[in-house]
């Protein structure tokens, strides 16, 4: 569903019923693509409305437990993804004023098809109760040097 126009780029917005995905950008080089779980929505909205002032979050980047396997699955998870120019495994801190949260993800840079890395990850993301990252984010940008220098490198 197209929801209007961000820096002058298309921005639409999808669901599957249990996730929301924020799409940024034209069809096939998206800017900006995020996934995150309708709970996590559902939280940000009862934030906002318990708050009288702006709500405020922070987040900052953490090297991710030590899995092995994990990392050894999401390699070959992304390993024919095409246009991949990096992922990393970080682990994300959200703060905000009544709680904090902290979650395993993958930021990857990715050329024009960024959908084939979508499915690839989907194995690893919500709505699976057993899923072992908690979002996954990808950009047409180069992945900040703040995870870089935290997270492992996958691609």
């Amino acid at each position: 569903m197209r929801a209007g126009e961000s820096a002058g780029a298309p921005v639409f917005c999808a669901s599957d019923g249990n996730q929301a995905t924020l799409l940024i950008g034209n069809d096939e080089a998206r800017d900006v693509a995020i996934t995150i779980p309708f709970s996590v929505v559902d939280e940000i909205v009862k934030g906002a409305i318990k708050s009288e002032g702006p709500m405020t979050f922070t987040q900052s980047y953490e090297p991710p437990p030590p899995d092995d396997n994990l990392v050894r699955r999401l390699r070959a998870a992304i390993a024919s993804v095409p246009d991949l120019h990096e992922a990393y495994l970080v682990a994300r801190r959200t703060e905000s004023p009544d709680q904090e949260k902290r979650e395993l993800g993958v930021l990857a840079h990715v050329g024009g098809r960024s959908r084939a890395l979508s499915i690839a990850l989907a194995p690893f993301s919500p709505p699976s109760e057993s899923a072992p990252l908690g979002w996954v984010a990808y950009s047409n940008s180069p992945v900040p040097d703040e995870v870089r220098s935290a997270g492992i490198h996958l691609a």
